[in-house]
């Protein structure tokens, strides 16, 4: 990270093969790259996480058991590492209870009624409760 954080003070080789082996993944986003009190940012408000810390942070963001989509938009507005996405990805397709929790919520088609000739031809009935008081819907299609 030493390494890094001189590049992005002093200014970056002329070419990515001239940049030192591990930092050739930064490249195409060096010039997205600050520091601010000695933490690394992308952008404003991605904060460059170390080797070290990425299973942890990968962990916490997938707590919920959040789909993938989720937990990559959680990681996209507080956390950046070079293959973030993939590597988030990876861990939640390992997880069996997210693949439960996808199936269990996959979006349903929605089915087309034929429009009724006359009223209460076709009725939908519904029950709900809000704030302890149940209510019964009656919709005339």
């Amino acid at each position: 990270m030493n390494i890094l954080k001189s590049y992005i003070a002093n200014g970056w080789p002329k070419t990515k093969q001239m940049c030192s082996e591990p930092l050739k993944p930064y490249w195409n986003v060096r010039c997205d790259l600050s520091t601010h009190d000695d933490i690394i940012l992308k952008g404003s408000n991605q904060i460059l996480v170390p080797g070290a810390l990425r299973k942890r942070i990968i962990n916490d963001i997938h707590k919920g058991h959040l789909g993938v989509t989720k937990c990559i938009e959680k990681a996209n507005n507080a956390v950046y590492w070079p293959g973030y996405t993939n590597q988030i990805t990876g861990t939640v397709d390992s997880f069996e209870v997210c693949h439960e929790n996808a199936r269990a919520n996959a979006k349903t088609i929605l089915e087309q009624y034929e429009i009724p000739e006359y009223a209460m031809q076709s009725i939908s009935i519904d029950i709900f409760l809000l704030e302890g008081v149940e209510y019964l819907v009656n919709e005339d299609r």
